[in-house]
């Protein structure tokens, strides 16, 4: 009877251990979040003082943080790395990709993204409307300013990029004829292949594409 007690007492405790992990890791986002809105703000209202616009956050599309995934890969040289990608924090319009490489820079902490609405300070006035990205550090200090483009169709340029790529290598290994084949998509595996005659002569999975993508396609580039 003592053991089921002890069972019953050892399940509760673990129970109430993770819902105190998860309720803090969600209080952590939250702060998150609100630490980088408050910076873009501090940010708009630094940009106010010398300009004759005045920058008014109106929606706060996505939040992302950087983050490193260990993987394991089945390209000769590389078997187990690191790939870079974001913790979603915050997204009002579901186009998160958690592989989505924010930033190429190393001291790239978060990225916000939001519609801003700019006025002329002398007549209140809306000028103009824009989707903006913002991707800062770890201290809030602003390390790029972009238009905001859809996470998801980002990855679908890049992997076209690495596909199209991947093709002119093989035509001049294998013969310009690969040139006149087409990719298809393997809904169940989610691979990209190569077929010649019934035959897979080339194919990618999806985190090799996004690997290559960023270990080796921009250093050539």
């Amino acid at each position: 009877m003592k053991k089921y007690i002890y069972l019953f007492l050892f399940l509760c405790f673990a129970t109430n251990v993770l819902g105190q992990n998860a309720e803090n890791s969600q209080t952590e986002q939250h702060q998150l979040v609100e630490w980088s809105k408050s910076c873009i703000k501090e940010f708009f209202n630094a940009a106010s003082l010398s300009d004759t616009l005045i920058y008014e956050p109106i929606e706060w599309i996505l939040i992302v943080q950087d983050a490193r995934y260990p993987i394991e890969l089945k390209l000769e040289e590389q078997k187990k790395d690191t790939l870079r990608g974001c913790v979603k924090l915050l997204d009002n319009r579901g186009v998160f990709d958690q592989y989505f490489e924010i930033s190429e820079d190393p001291d790239a902490f978060v990225a916000v993204s939001l519609v801003c609405d700019m006025k002329s300070k002398r007549t209140g006035l809306k000028v103009e409307s824009s989707e903006i990205t913002f991707v800062l550090d770890d201290k809030g200090r602003v390390l790029e300013v972009k238009d905001y483009v859809r996470p998801v169709a980002i990855r679908q340029m890049i992997t076209m990029q690495v596909l199209n790529m991947t093709k002119q290598q093989l035509a001049e290994d294998l013969g310009k004829d690969i040139l006149k084949l087409e990719w298809k998509f393997q809904s169940d595996t989610q691979n990209w292949i190569l077929e010649r005659n019934g035959k897979i002569i080339y194919q990618w999975t999806p985190l090799e594409l996004i690997y290559f993508a960023q270990k080796f396609m921009r250093k050539n580039n």
